[in-house]
């Protein structure tokens, strides 16, 4: 629809309740917004949508779905139950200029969480499917995972590539117990969603609270700035997975019509036995065969095809011969649906490919303007976004030298002084470190 195409991106925040996910949106927006409350117990017991407006409002579910420009449309489906636990909350923030931020309820365990009134597992599904980032939230204290946790974080393993993991308050356990939590975080995260890639995890505390511990404060505000910079550079990638989603749907949707003319040519075929033919299509080893011929016959990919089972169990409930029939427009339609995947979709990347590049310049100056604004905490220290720049560029920065070996966090040790180690640490340049570092090289070169 037009207003899938026009709507910002959208970010998904998963988690169990008193994990930090609204003191996340809270964060970021540098102010709490309509409706929103922090405690240690369950404060969010609905879908709260947070949007840029000009003026701060509240918009409850049956109006907010009552709306055809807006992606959540659809949602009606899901009934009152759910509409009564929707809203939408609008305020004027720099960040949701260019994202959508969506709070979900904390997953509980046991009963509270299946008699919720509405088809939950139905809800974030639909949600992880319209949304462009999906953060899992954990918090550092409470690492164990429920059963129906796990089957939330199941209901997303088909958009993993979607998918970050944000370990929250990661600043009050030590260094040494931080990586203990890490490697348990991994192996839980591992045992539910198994992916052949390790998802991005991002180490923080995303409030605006004193720091408790400060041995691991350089790792996490370089995260903090990762996840920011991953956060506001959103739009460039949104078209492009747009784009991507478009061409797919048109594979899957050429896949689909060839499937049910070769599905309703065989039963037409048969003079006698029509619904004997049907049935023995309707399993999964039928299908299987008439995915492999159609796959054969037209040049498709085996992935543009469903589940054997899931499709097999769906055709069950019509007569085949009502298909649509081959015809001289259906033909038109599908020359049309190649075009597209093969001209138009080809010539739209590379617009935006030329696009990208003219931006690419002032990606920086984006990510400065989104940092969230402290009150509590001091600024993050400078170097470490020069130090990233530095990686970025290539390029070693005589003054981000000097800032990193003037930084509290990057001070060297006593033993390791001369110009020698700290060419090997690359705080010096071979032409800096030269005249000095050569007499001390030889001996450990020999």
């Amino acid at each position: 629809s037009d207003a899938w195409f026009e709507a910002k991106p959208m970010v998904l925040l998963i988690g169990q309740y008193s994990v930090g996910k609204t003191s996340f949106i809270n964060y970021l927006l540098g102010r709490g917004f309509a409706g929103s409350r922090v405690g240690p117990e369950m404060t969010t017991d609905r879908f709260v949508a947070v949007m840029y407006g000009d003026a701060e409002k509240t918009t409850p579910g049956n109006a907010l779905t009552s709306q055809p420009d807006t992606p959540f449309h659809s949602l009606k489906k899901y009934g009152t139950n759910f509409l009564n636990r929707l809203e939408a909350a609008a305020l004027p923030s720099p960040i949701l200029k260019r994202v959508t931020l969506v709070d979900s309820p904390g997953v509980l365990s046991g009963e509270k969480q299946r008699d919720r009134g509405y088809d939950y597992n139905g809800v974030v599904t639909w949600f992880a499917q319209h949304s462009d980032r999906i953060l899992l939230l954990f918090d550092a204290y409470k690492l164990d995972l429920s059963d129906e946790f796990k089957d939330v974080m199941k209901l997303i393993q088909a958009y993993d590539k979607k998918v970050r993991v944000v370990l929250n308050k990661a600043d009050g356990v030590s260094p040494q117990d931080l990586m203990r939590v890490y490697g348990a975080l991994m192996w839980n995260v591992g045992g539910v969603i198994p992916s052949a890639e390790v998802p991005r995890v991002y180490i923080g505390s995303f409030w605006d609270r004193p720091w408790q511990n400060t041995g691991m404060l350089d790792l996490m505000e370089a995260e903090e700035n990762d996840l920011i910079e991953d956060l506001v550079t959103m739009p460039q990638n949104n078209v492009m997975n747009k784009i991507n989603e478009i061409a797919r749907r048109a594979r899957v949707v050429e896949a689909h019509t060839h499937l049910l003319a070769h599905l309703r040519a065989k039963v037409v075929a048969k003079w006698y036995g029509k619904r004997e033919e049907q049935a023995r299509l309707c399993t999964p080893e039928g299908l299987l065969a008439a995915y492999e011929q159609v796959q054969r016959e037209h040049d498709l990919s085996r992935g543009d095809f469903p589940l054997p089972s899931r499709m097999a169990s769906v055709l069950r409930a019509y007569d085949f011969t009502d298909f649509y029939k081959p015809s001289v427009e259906r033909s038109k339609k599908l020359k049309a649906l190649r075009e597209l995947t093969e001209c138009d979709i080809p010539e739209l990347i590379t617009r935006l490919h030329s696009v990208q590049k003219r931006r690419q310049a002032s990606k920086a100056s984006i990510v400065e303007g989104f940092r969230p604004l402290r009150n509590v905490r001091p600024p993050p220290p400078d170097h470490l976004f020069e130090k990233k720049l530095e990686r970025q560029a290539g390029v070693a920065q005589p003054s981000v030298l000097r800032a990193m070996r003037a930084s509290p966090w990057a001070q060297p040790s006593s033993h390791i002084s001369s110009p020698a180690a700290a060419l090997r640490r690359g705080e010096l340049s071979a032409a800096e470190a030269a005249p000095e570092a050569a007499p001390e090289a030889a001996p450990e070169a020999a």
